[in-house]
This record gives structure tokens, C-alpha cells and sequence, in this order.
């Protein structure tokens, strides 16, 4: 469900593809519950402290999911501001040596946001990375944070166009574009950014309040059944 509705987001299906995220919150499990799916759903939607604590069921389940729950952890952790938490999961990762290509975007971009990773020699880097796993999310972002770093707008612009061509519905990627955008005085564009990125945020809120519902519930069912 997890790769379904981030499918449909990703197309341009952000009302379908929002709902079949919160609908994995009402979802009985056949087995044990995907709580890194789940953790990553909720991220999505906008919930990180729910996704936390899920993120924090799935450590606990042991070290098979160590670095799958440092992840979401740091994600969750930065999401809702502590900067504490987040370096010390950042400093898990790093010292685990988790940077495979489909982490290491993640890694590299956080690491940016907390001051822990340098701009200046990210972009030849990102070339290589992007080669490899050229749809990407986290990299874009990183690479267009790098080309701002360097007053390289017109550059950030391009690679954010690109993200967009593989997530035309992404919000973050349509509010950085908008502020670059703006920058370069091309106030039209940027009001059509900001216009679809609230509109996005609308159908996001909506099915964060479906998501939240269904854990109530949940716990609720927990509860009673205790």
C-alpha cells in the first residue's frame, strides 16, 4: 500500500494517493504489522510524531531493523524540530557506515539541514549518486540545496524541475521552487508554485486527520481489548 499510494502521488493523484496512506492506518495486519511502511506513511503525511513512534516499535524489534528504524527516526526526529535526537540518530547512521545509494541521499540531505554535511564538494557527488538512482527524492533536494549554497539559482531551479517531472506533486520541491522563483523575479511562476503546493497541502491535511482518526481507533480497540 505504501508503494501504491506514493505512486499515485508521485503521478499527480495526490487525493488517491494520500488516501491509500491513511487507510494503511486502519489496515488489521494478517501477520506482524509493517511499521516502517507505516512510519514512512505517516512521514507522508505530514505526521511525525506518529511516525516516531512507530519508528521506535520497529528499533525495538531488533537490529535486523536497526538501520531502517535510524532512519525513519532521524527523518521524525528533525520533522518535528528536535535537533538533539536527530544528531544523535544522524551520528548512529554515520557510524554504522549505512550508505548504501538508496540511504545515502537521505543522509547526505539531513546532514545538510543539521550543518553536518558540507555544500561545497556535494555536487560532483550527487552527479554519481543521481546517475545510479536518477528518480531520486532526496538527492534532488540535496543537489538544488547545494546549487543555492553557491548562488547557482538557475541551476537549483533545473534540478528541481527534474524532481518535479518524477513528483509533480510534491510539495517541498513546489515551495523551494517558488522561493528561487521569486528570487529571480519570475513572480508569476512563483504564485503557480505556491498555488499548487497549498492545494497539495490541503489534500495532505485531510488525509493526516483520516490517518490520525484510524490510529485513535486503533488505540481505542487496543484499549478496550486489554
Amino acid at each position: 500500500m505504501l508503494r501504491h499510494g506514493e505512486a499515485l502521488v508521485c503521478s499527480g493523484q495526490a487525493e488517491d494517493g494520500f488516501g491509500v496512506l491513511a487507510a494503511m492506518m486502519a489496515v488489521e495486519p494478517t501477520g506482524a504489522p509493517d511499521l516502517g511502511a507505516r512510519a514512512a506513511a505517516l512521514l507522508r503525511l505530514g505526521l511525525p510524531r506518529e511516525a516516531l513512534a512507530e519508528a521506535d516499535a520497529l528499533q525495538a524489534e531488533g537490529s535486523r531493523h536497526k538501520m531502517a528504524a535510524a532512519l525513519l527516526r532521524l527523518e521524525a526526529h528533525h520533522a518535528v524540530g528536535d535537533l538533539a535526537a536527530a544528531h544523535a540518530a544522524y551520528d548512529a547512521l554515520d557510524a554504522g557506515r549505512f550508505l548504501t545509494t538508496n540511504v545515502a541521499g537521505r543522509m547526505y540531505l539531513l546532514g545538510m539541514c543539521l550543518g553536518r554535511t558540507p555544500y561545497e564538494p556535494m555536487l560532483e557527488w550527487h552527479d554519481k549518486q543521481l546517475t545510479q538512482r536518477p528518480a531520486d527524492r532526496f538527492l534532488h533536494l540535496g543537489r538544488a540545496l547545494a546549487h543555492t549554497a553557491r548562488e547557482e539559482l538557475g541551476e537549483a531551479v533545473a534540478v528541481l524541475d527534474r524532481l518535479l517531472e518524477y513528483r509533480v506533486t510534491d510539495e517541498a520541491a513546489l515551495r523551494e521552487r517558488s522561493e528561487l522563483h521569486r528570487i529571480l523575479d519570475q513572480d508569476e511562476a512563483a504564485d503557480a508554485d505556491v498555488a499548487e503546493a497549498d492545494r497539495i497541502l490541503s489534500i495532505r491535511e485531510a488525509a493526516a486527520q483520516e490517518a490520525s482518526r484510524h490510529l485513535r481507533e486503533s488505540e481505542l480497540t487496543d484499549s478496550s481489548s486489554d
